[in-house]
């Protein structure tokens, strides 16, 4: 088994408790610390749209 399948069995692990404490929560944040650098993962800095109407694909609504 990988390292990067130990971390994922871990944190797997964590999730399936039937109480999660502090210190699995601590655990958890350091095994995906550690899990993020040895994927590569990047994560999405893109913007969130603030008003919805920026979501529109249509300026006209079809209706009337």
């Amino acid at each position: 088994m990988t390292e990067l399948e130990q971390i994922e069995q871990q944190i797997r692990d964590i999730f399936t408790k039937e109480s999660i404490t502090k210190l699995d929560v601590n655990t958890g944040n350091l095994l995906f610390e550690r899990w993020k650098t040895l994927t590569g993962y990047i994560s999405d800095k893109s913007p969130v749209c603030k008003d919805c109407t920026e979501m529109i694909l249509d300026n006209k609504p079809k209706y009337k």
